[in-house]
């Protein structure tokens, strides 16, 4: 039995409270631990009155509230069925065929698993608008920024880009390749804004070339930490024996002052029908990107 509940003794002008209603209070919960008697787990040979505490097969503790009880208390939640125990580390209740289990999360059973990041991985979020395909985040250098083994599931793919390479100029071109197709068979047309606007530059290929001008990103000659953001959509990469184009938007400062600011738009083509399965940039014409570079490719439905 544990040891019975001693009330409290309050006094006026010791603390702020008031002694009549803490005395009530107190005696309130004396009386109710008076009223209770622990008896240890449920025994069907026992008959239980009121006020008796026992602990049922499913680790619950139940108060008995009228005299001359033999059953058994009612399991948790009251409705036929127990909560299993040990608790299952790392699984989910479930109800199945009238009874509660523990199931660990699946897309079988309607509750999505987390990967390693405690993100929902891209497979099991069906047709979302937008899903994560991969992210990558340099923490040094790296001559590519490279995605693999692209899912043909969605719609679109959009491409988000944070660059800088290691260039010794102030910024210069990412290229791209589909599928680490080297063939000449990538066009892209450009216009370029900068200097408040007063400058605006423009390019075309008029032949096909062996990679895609994607985009553009900081050099070393620009200001530390100075990066470009850019994003890019890539329409029906998953059709068959059509082109497969892009469209590309990019921003960046690489200097404080005149000439050092840019908006860049363009678009561009792959002449090679097949289904996009691979991505790969790289600085043209030379460089490597560097740490704090960053690319994600998302998947649209």
């Amino acid at each position: 039995m544990p040891t019975p509940y001693s009330k409290q003794v309050w006094q006026d002008n010791v603390t702020w409270v008031d002694k009549l209603h803490m005395d009530h209070m107190e005696d309130g919960i004396a009386n109710a631990d008076a009223s209770l008697t622990y008896l240890g787990d449920y025994s069907a040979a026992t008959t239980y009155n009121n006020g008796d505490v026992v602990v049922a097969a499913d680790g619950f503790a139940y108060v008995c509230v009228k005299d001359g009880v033999t059953a058994a208390p009612v399991p948790f939640p009251g409705y036929g069925a127990s909560i299993p125990v040990p608790v299952q580390n790392g699984k989910w209740l479930k109800g199945q065929g009238g009874a509660i289990v523990w199931e660990a999360p699946n897309v079988a059973n309607g509750i999505a698993g987390l990967d390693a990041n405690a993100q929902v991985p891209a497979a099991q979020l069906g047709n979302a608008a937008m899903v994560k395909i991969q992210d990558i985040n340099l923490s040094g250098t790296q001559a590519t920024i490279d995605f693999t083994s692209i899912p043909q599931t969605y719609l679109s793919l959009q491409l988000r880009m944070f660059l800088r390479c290691d260039a010794a100029v102030a910024n210069t071109t990412v290229a791209v390749r589909f599928n680490n197709n080297v063939s000449a068979v990538y066009n892209h047309i450009m216009m370029q804004v900068t200097a408040a606007g007063t400058t605006i530059n423009s390019a075309e290929d008029t032949t096909p070339a062996t990679f895609g001008s994607f985009s553009l990103c900081t050099g070393s000659t620009a200001a530390a930490g100075f990066y470009i953001q850019a994003v890019s959509d890539i329409v029906n990469y998953a059709a068959n024996g059509v082109t497969h184009n892009w469209v590309t938007a990019a921003h960046g400062l690489w200097v404080n002052g005149t000439n050092g600011h840019v908006i860049r738009y363009q678009g561009g083509v792959c002449q090679d029908g097949t289904p996009i399965n691979r991505i790969t940039l790289l600085p043209s014409p030379s460089g490597n990107f560097v740490a704090g570079s960053r690319a994600t490719l998302y998947g649209l439905n």
